[in-house]
């Protein structure tokens, strides 16, 4: 038998007062209406996580862009200088 916290206080609570009314039913009818409620929205949000890992990958592909470029401006620009260097000693 699996302990469920929830549940088994109110079952304790029920059998303490002497057993169920309809406030209990009520309340224990809101009570696994909230629940359910709650397991659906959290359900919701572990269904699909194809998009996070696609927005993932586009920061990795966008960083390695910057460092390209950065690279390669770096390159060009002692590139530059070494073909002037190579110009005025001709």
């Amino acid at each position: 038998m699996v302990f469920h916290p929830i549940a088994d206080l109110d079952l304790l609570s029920a059998r303490s007062t002497g057993g169920f009314d309809n406030n209990y039913v009520k309340d224990s009818l809101m009570l696994n209406l909230v629940r359910t409620a709650i397991a659906t929205k959290l359900a919701q949000l572990n269904v699909d996580t194809r998009a996070v890992t696609a927005i993932e990958y586009a920061l990795i592909a966008a960083l390695i862009a910057v460092v390209i470029v950065g690279a390669a401006t770096q390159l060009g620009t002692h590139i530059i200088t070494t073909f002037n260097n190579v110009a005025s000693e001709l």
